[in-house]
């Protein structure tokens, strides 16, 4: 009798319970403060794969937003020798939406890459 109504409340609260992803709440994020985050991730990351020891990776990308500016670049830390310097597209994209989203209200926040922490992503004011 009871076995429909708990099977749909059961749905409904996972459905209700999916988190918001680090892309979503950057983009939230962004276009809530005008701060151009989401858009210098875009930006950066869009342009496909490059090398993360490159004057591109550490120069980064800057957009004005329509109120503060965002800086977003990647920085290294002691890199072991003999690992690809290669920065996937998709991977940058992984990696910057989660310091953005880990970070202020703004976005503006740094991310630590998995392999030792030696790639550094970072979302700043401008």
């Amino acid at each position: 009798m009871y076995v429909l109504p708990t099977l749909l409340l059961g749905l409904a609260a996972l459905t209700a319970a999916k988190p918001a992803s680090n892309q979503a709440i950057c983009q939230r994020k962004s276009a809530n403060t005008q701060s151009g985050t989401y858009n210098a991730i875009q930006t950066f990351c869009g342009r496909g794969d490059f090398d993360y020891t490159s004057s591109y990776a550490s120069r980064g990308v800057i957009n004005k937003g329509n109120g503060v500016g965002a800086h977003v670049f990647l920085s290294t830390h002691s890199c072991q020798p003999g690992l690809s310097h290669t920065m996937p597209k998709d991977y940058c994209y992984l990696f910057f939406y989660a310091a953005c989203a880990k970070g202020d209200k703004k976005g503006f926040g740094l991310s630590k890459n998995a392999q030792g922490g030696c790639i550094w992503a970072h979302t700043e004011s401008h």
